[in-house]
């Protein structure tokens, strides 16, 4: 509807006419959508068969089009025309590059695309794919931010000479699955909120990234800039991506959402531990596996790294005998 009220006063002022989506281009969108469309694909897909662009025959069909299935899963190929052979891969190649003939239902297990071809009369048919899972979703229950670094510490010489000048372009939000199983990110986003008409924080999509699955205890990161996160920290740990926005030096909400539903939403600030502040210790969740979601706004729940440049890769540390108040330290707060 609002392309319609652009397209009216676009041909409008050109034709010094009054135009009307109403008017002029209703009436053309309800034929197009009505009685071209639906049309349209098949003479297409007709004259790209007389041109030999598009085989005859059709591609195979799968009973189930990709998704959430359950552990051991069974896929089902069938084809339409009931003449020629189906092949299908498992690891992403075109079945026309050797793969397996399709004899029996196929078992599925963690997260696989399913690729497959109809072959008749030494032609190929047109390629069906689906992807599906049988990961457990990220939700509350297992996926945490467990460290930040909002305000990395200043600048070495040999970073400088790489050609990184800020210190910001060294921030990283790391992330850990606390649970049993291997989870999936692929609807999971960071996601910037709105203060005052316009967005703060950080904006990422895990399902376009490199990491889209995350095994038990295993942690990844997401940065400012992945050349200048490699130089301080090597090739070492899981980095997904690069996120859009920035950090807030002083007080930030960070927000990670699957789909429309919070997984986590908190603000820190630097004034919790003021090593973090730009002296080149990070914040580290102390409890990362908490079930208690209400513990990352507390400056309590958080510590100061023990080390430089925090600990990226190495969200649940082992446990320390008696060390009862999680800060890595057995002494006299922990008998408290």
């Amino acid at each position: 509807e609002q392309a319609l009220i652009a397209e009216a006063i676009r041909w409008g002022d050109v034709r010094r006419i009054q135009y009307t989506p109403h008017d002029q281009f209703r009436a053309l969108r309800e034929d197009l959508l009505q009685d071209w469309f639906p049309q349209r694909s098949k003479i297409v897909f007709d004259q790209f068969r007389r041109l030999n662009l598009y085989p005859d025959h059709q591609p195979p069909l799968f009973h189930h089009l990709g998704g959430q299935i359950p552990d051991g899963f069974e896929l089902t190929l069938s084809n339409s025309d009931l003449e020629g052979d189906i092949y299908f891969s498992l690891d992403g190649s075109d079945p026309r590059n050797g793969s397996n003939p399709y004899v029996d239902p196929i078992r599925l297990q963690g997260q696989m695309t399913v690729r497959a071809r109809v072959l008749k009369d030494h032609q190929w048919s047109a390629l069906r794919e689906a992807t599906f899972t049988t990961l457990i979703p990220a939700d509350q229950t297992n996926l945490r931010i467990s460290e930040i670094n909002y305000n990395p510490g200043t600048v070495s010489d040999k970073e400088r000479n790489l050609g990184f000048d800020d210190n910001d372009e060294f921030e990283f939000i790391e992330f850990v699955n606390i649970s049993n199983n291997t989870i999936d990110l692929c609807n999971v986003s960071l996601q910037q909120t709105q203060v005052a008409g316009r967005s703060e924080g950080v904006r990422f999509e895990f399902g376009a990234s490199a990491i889209t699955s995350l095994e038990p205890g295993d942690a990844f990161v997401v940065v400012e800039n992945e050349a200048a996160f490699r130089a301080r920290y090597g090739h070492a740990v899981k980095v997904a991506g690069q996120w859009q926005g920035k950090l807030s030096n002083g007080v930030e909400t960070l927000s990670v959402r699957s789909l429309d539903t919070i997984i986590q939403e908190f603000s820190y600030s630097d004034n919790w531990h003021s090593a973090t502040d730009g002296r080149g210790h990070t914040l580290e969740m102390i409890r990362p596996a908490s079930s208690d979601l209400q513990a990352w706004k507390s400056a309590a729940s958080w510590r100061a790294s023990a080390d430089q440049g925090g600990s990226p890769g190495h969200a649940i540390p082992e446990p320390i005998p008696g060390d009862a108040n999680g800060d890595l330290r057995f002494d006299s707060s922990d008998l408290v």
